[in-house]
């Protein structure tokens, strides 16, 4: 506490759910589309997505606050039946 009824807090929290790897190999694609205005076709050739990627699951969440406490001074509220 900081001052009367004040108080301040702090915390944080890593995670680390691993790492993943995922390896790819070439993909060839071929298109065939005719176009609006001739008589004929057009193809495409590509190759897509060969290689390797490596995504690593891991972070800190931090939080702050300031807390007002209520009655400080006095007892605490019990029910009694």
């Amino acid at each position: 506490m900081f001052m009367k009824n004040w108080s301040v807090k702090a915390e944080a929290m890593y995670w680390d759910l691993g790492r993943m790897n995922v390896h790819t190999t070439a993909t060839g694609v071929t298109a065939f589309a005719p176009p609006p205005t001739a008589s004929y076709g057009w193809l495409a050739n590509t190759n897509i997505g060969w290689g390797q990627t490596s995504v690593q699951y891991s972070g800190i969440i931090a939080r702050a606050g300031v807390n007002y406490h209520f009655n400080m001074g006095s007892m605490p509220v019990v029910a009694k039946f």
